[in-house]
């Protein structure tokens, strides 16, 4: 499971870059200060970083030791 929030949390970047390009492309817009594309950026670690933070605690939960059972 933690596998998949990872993969998604990574697959974030280009899936935002080519939304980016697209967009950029049919609106003909200029975006001569590149503050496009750190907007995307932006977005695209905003939905990133929880993602990757679901995988990082499933991955801990699922490799710690189930201190329930004494034995």
């Amino acid at each position: 499971m933690a596998r998949w929030f990872m993969v998604a949390g990574v697959a974030v970047y280009p899936l935002v870059l080519m939304f980016y390009q697209g967009w950029r492309s049919q609106s003909g817009l200029a975006d001569s200060q590149g503050l496009g594309l750190f907007y995307a950026l932006l977005i695209a670690t905003v939905i990133a970083v929880p993602l990757l933070l679901v995988a990082l605690a499933l991955w801990i939960s699922n490799r710690s030791p189930d201190l329930s059972r004494n034995g």
